[in-house]
């Protein structure tokens, strides 16, 4: 079976108005004409941390009946201490159980990492011992392709931000590429970019697909032109292909195109 996920994030449950019965709808008919085999949301899945914003996330993203792989965003965690550092994941683990899932579906195995940091507001960062345990998960399937999820990006939007990449991201694409990772999966910038680092790392080992999709939730205030989408991944034996979709109106469809060698 070649395995197809859909990549959705930064809902900002919260922010404005819900998303949407016609949000859910759309995502509806991607699913039934591609058949995924599992929905990765990859963080600010709420906008303020609050118990009602969670449910809601997590009510919109189970509708769609699908395996999920969740992991925290920055704006998944308190605001302001005290809580901000001893509840760190408090709410968000109500909801998720664990802030740094694993699914291993047939041909597939896809790994969640919290790169939250409480000291840290927009920043992220992936620890080495994080890694070690990336590593022991993908021994479960060898021979599966290999997905990371993060919530920060690590490499940076084509367009209009400040926000910056994960830290100490050479070191992190480095052990990626050592671990045979094929395709790392982000949000964060509200921006869909897609490319392989072989196009701008000259490096060792295996190219790492490094991915981010667009908001599913509203623009940030300022950003009106700003696009809502998702991706779908298509994960050959020999090529990793992607479909960006966005929001034209109330409708969303294809907008770009990209394939990359396995």
């Amino acid at each position: 079976m070649t395995p197809v996920l859909l990549h959705v994030s930064d809902l900002h449950v919260g922010a404005g108005p819900s998303l949407g019965r016609e949000t859910v709808e759309n995502l509806q008919r991607i699913i039934a004409e591609h058949r995924p085999q599992l929905l990765v949301a990859s963080g600010d899945l709420t906008h303020r941390n609050r118990v009602a914003e969670h449910d809601e996330a997590a009510r919109l993203l189970r509708s769609l009946e699908l395996p999920i792989v969740a992991v925290p965003g920055n704006h998944d965690i308190p605001a302001l201490p005290p809580r901000r550092f001893t509840r760190t994941f408090d709410a968000f683990r109500d909801v998720w159980k664990e802030t740094e899932p694993a699914r291993h579906l047939a041909d597939l195995s896809v790994v969640g990492l919290s790169s939250v940091r409480p000291w840290l507001y927009q920043e992220g960062l992936v620890t080495t011992a994080q890694l070690e345990r990336v590593a022991i998960q993908f021994e479960v399937q060898p021979e599966a392709a290999r997905v990371v999820v993060t919530h920060h990006h690590i490499a940076s939007a084509p367009w209009r931000t400040a926000k910056r990449p994960l830290l100490r991201r050479s070191k992190l694409l480095a052990a990626l590429s050592r671990l045979e990772v094929d395709l790392v999966l982000a949000g964060h910038v509200h921006q869909s970019s897609t490319a392989a680092a072989a196009e701008f790392n000259v490096g060792e080992g295996k190219s790492v697909v490094v991915s981010t999709t667009a908001g599913l939730g509203r623009p940030r205030p300022g950003r009106h032109a700003e696009a809502r989408g998702c991706q779908l991944w298509q994960i050959d034996a020999d090529e990793l292909h992607c479909s960006t979709f966005s929001w034209v109106g109330e409708d969303i469809r294809v907008v770009g195109q990209h394939a990359f060698p396995r």
